[in-house]
């Protein structure tokens, strides 16, 4: 089986040649290629123009999408690309954010509701099967300010970065989990969007 990993690797180079999919609808998926966005010179397998994905049509069972969308300018056309690629009955897990911060400039375009994610599914002609949220409750709200804490000390010292990950970051993590349990949830309020679907 052939999947086509496209995600978001952030200049990663390191690569494997199997990657597990157990425990999710894809389940038994083997990543055969391996394609990553924004990488360094050199370390692309295959690269993705923006136009064309440069494989023939049909190709592939099974694509991973992880947090890409928001980085491509014109998600229609390659959702058509993606669509293009997979065999008949092939399925893609995508997953996208819908509230976080811009990052990866100047290359983040947008983000996604689940209504808006499935709108662009359904017209590239893929049947969406389901669409979940991540969070959906205050840790939200903690997560965007452990970004934020993020952000400002990125660029400093080994001993701020440290001393802002024992005394900051960890804090507002236990903070955010305990009271993502107490308080009611709030589907409407989430980090990411993950998306199921598959080619008719």
């Amino acid at each position: 089986m052939k999947t086509y990993d496209l995600s978001d690797y952030a200049g990663n180079t390191s690569s494997y040649d199997v990657y597990p999919c157990t425990g999710n609808p894809i389940e038994g998926c083997n990543v055969k290629v391996v394609i990553r966005v924004m990488a360094p010179a050199g370390s692309v397998d295959f690269f993705y123009d923006g136009k064309n994905i440069p494989f023939s049509d049909s190709h592939f069972d099974c694509v991973l999408c992880s947090q890409v969308l928001e980085h491509v300018f014109h998600p229609d056309e390659l959702l058509i690309e993606i669509f293009r690629v997979l065999k008949p009955g092939g399925k893609i897990l995508l997953t996208v954010p819908f509230v976080w911060d811009e990052h990866e400039q100047p290359y983040d375009f947008a983000r996604y509701s689940s209504f808006g994610l499935t709108h662009l599914f359904l017209k590239a002609g893929f049947e969406v099967e389901s669409v979940s949220k991540t969070v959906g409750d205050v840790g939200t709200i903690f997560q965007l300010l452990n970004a934020y804490i993020f952000k400002i000390t990125a660029k400093s010292n080994i001993l701020v970065k440290v001393a802002s990950s024992l005394f900051l970051v960890a804090p507002v993590n236990f903070l955010g989990i305990v009271l993502g349990k107490l308080l009611p949830k709030n589907q409407d309020f989430y980090l990411d969007n993950i998306l199921f679907a598959r080619k008719p």
